[in-house]
C-alpha cells in the first residue's frame, strides 16, 4: 500500500523542483531558459508513460477491457485524461496570440510542462490562480501609478506571471489533486 502511495506522489517532487526554479528565475530575470523546459518536458513524458503503464498493468488484467466504451477506463476517457490538462496551456497560447504577445512564451511552456505532471484540475487551478493574482497585481499597479501620478507605458511593463501560479499549486496539493 505504501509503495503505491509513493509511486502516485512521486511526480510531485520533480515538478516542485521545476516549479520553484521557474518562480525564482521569473522573479529575478523575467525569463526561463529553454533548457529547463526541455529537461522537465522529457522527465514529465517519461514519468507519465511509466506511471500510466504501471497503473494500467496493475488495474487491468485484460487490455481489451481498456478499449471498451463501457469500461471505466475507456479509450475516449483515456484521451481526455491525457489531453485535458493541456487546455490551460492552449488557452494561454490563444490569449497570447489575441493580445499580440503580451503573455510570455515562458508562461505557456510552463503550463505545458505542468500538464505533464499534474491533473487537469491542478492545471486549471494554476491558470486561475495566475489570472486572478496577475489581475489583482495589475489593478494595484495601475492604481498606485494613478495615485502617485506616474506616467506608465503598459507596453513596457514586464510582469512575472509564474509566481502568481504558486498559490494555485499549493491549493491543488491541499485539495488532493494530483
Amino acid at each position: 500500500m505504501s509503495n503505491m502511495l509513493i509511486m502516485q506522489n512521486f511526480p510531485i517532487f520533480p515538478y516542485m523542483i521545476f516549479l520553484f526554479y521557474c518562480v525564482i528565475r521569473d522573479f529575478r530575470t523575467r525569463s526561463i531558459p529553454l533548457l529547463a523546459f526541455k529537461i522537465s518536458c522529457v522527465a514529465g513524458i517519461l514519468l507519465r508513460i511509466f506511471l500510466l503503464g504501471t497503473s494500467l498493468w496493475t488495474e487491468h488484467t485484460q487490455w481489451a477491457e481498456f478499449f471498451r466504451a463501457e469500461s471505466r477506463y475507456s479509450f475516449p476517457a483515456f484521451l481526455l485524461h491525457i489531453l485535458l490538462p493541456f487546455l490551460p496551456a492552449l488557452f494561454l497560447y490563444l490569449l497570447s496570440r489575441l493580445s499580440q504577445g503580451s503573455v510570455g512564451t515562458g508562461d505557456i511552456y510552463f503550463l505545458f510542462v505542468s500538464a505533464l505532471y499534474l491533473s487537469y484540475r491542478s492545471t486549471f487551478l494554476l491558470l486561475l490562480s495566475g489570472l486572478f493574482l496577475g489581475g489583482l497585481w495589475s489593478m494595484l499597479f495601475v492604481t498606485h501609478s494613478i495615485v502617485h501620478r506616474h506616467s506608465i507605458r503598459l507596453k513596457n511593463v514586464r510582469f512575472p506571471f509564474i509566481p502568481c501560479m504558486l498559490p494555485g499549486f499549493f491549493l491543488a496539493l491541499y485539495l488532493g489533486y494530483r
